[in-house]
């Protein structure tokens, strides 16, 4: 059974990771979670684990595949730096991939790539790859500040139809 459909926040995509990835027979009722400002979750059965409270469905998944940063911009990287997430708390490559296809195979279509900056992880290309080889997976997008584009463009192409967005 699908113990959750969203939570926010890295170590809760663990969780959620977790959670899918024991899931022996996918799921029988999935779980909505709210989120109150006392971090206190009251859970609410839905019919798909992609439909919101609102009976919307949501067939576009987002992944931050690194909080790591070619630049050093002050909105998001100020003068005394930021406290990043232990690398044990942060998917790996193939519990990401293992996400994307979960996702697909629940219904999600489009992916977007972001980060920090996505073209510093190591594994972009390899996660492209993955997800242009799912069938109903149509669209990829990645997020980029666009720095190192030139050199790794002919990689990405060769990945997938990623589309790209600076």
């Amino acid at each position: 059974m699908l113990k959750c459909a969203y939570v926010g926040g890295t170590s809760s995509w663990r969780s959620l990771y977790r959670a899918i990835h024991s899931s022996s027979s996918g799921h029988d009722q999935a779980l909505h979670t709210d989120r109150f400002d006392n971090n206190l979750e009251k859970v609410h059965p839905v019919d798909h684990p992609l439909v919101d409270t609102f009976d919307r469905f949501h067939n576009y998944l987002r992944i931050s595949v690194t909080e790591r940063c070619n630049l050093r911009c002050t909105y998001c990287m100020p003068e005394e730096g930021v406290e990043l997430t232990p690398q044990q708390e942060l998917l790996s490559l193939d519990e990401q991939k293992q996400l994307v296809t979960i996702f697909a195979a629940l219904g999600v279509t489009k992916l977007r790539i972001t980060g920090g900056e996505p073209t510093v992880f190591k594994g972009l290309v390899e996660l492209i790859r993955h997800a242009s080889s799912i069938p109903s997976i149509t669209t990829i997008g990645i997020t980029t500040n666009g720095m190192k584009l030139k050199t790794m463009l002919p990689e990405l192409v060769k990945a997938g139809r990623a589309r790209v967005c600076m």
